[in-house]
């Protein structure tokens, strides 16, 4: 899957770059659209989709494929906000969130304030599913 990881504190996101599947690539899991940092995790086609469809800035919600492993995380000045295939914004009340694979142990460098790059850089170690370049972003 992946880790994406981000915070309020340090107004950063930061994600791992490998997507796993019959062959592992590399892709850049995050966008900026507006004033908003968008970060993917879970089936890449999905992802993809989710990704198409924030950027156009289209009310229609997009049908996505049947997948439980989705998920999107915003970051923006107004807090950070959930993404699930239902494409409904949902409200995270913690000012730090990670998603993915490695969100438990992102979650944990996080709580010990770690900023979101050394949270990532942190779990490369331990979950095979994340892994190099890390990548961070600003808002």
């Amino acid at each position: 899957m992946t880790t994406i990881a981000c915070s309020l504190k340090h107004k950063s996101m930061a994600c791992d770059s490998r997507i796993t599947g019959d062959v592992i690539f590399h892709a850049d899991k995050v966008r900026k659209v507006g004033q908003s940092l968008f970060g993917v995790a879970g089936n890449w086609e999905t992802c993809v989709a989710f990704l198409e469809w924030v950027e156009s800035g289209a009310k229609e919600k997009p049908t996505l494929p049947d997948d439980d492993t989705f998920q999107a995380v915003e970051l923006c000045k107004a807090g950070i906000y959930l993404w699930q295939r239902s494409c409904i914004r949902m409200p995270v009340q913690e000012r730090f969130y990670a998603c993915g694979s490695g969100a438990q142990g992102a979650m944990v460098a996080m709580s010990l304030d770690l900023e979101p790059k050394a949270a990532i850089a942190a779990v490369l170690r331990f979950d095979e599913s994340t892994g190099p370049p890390i990548k961070s972003y600003s808002l």
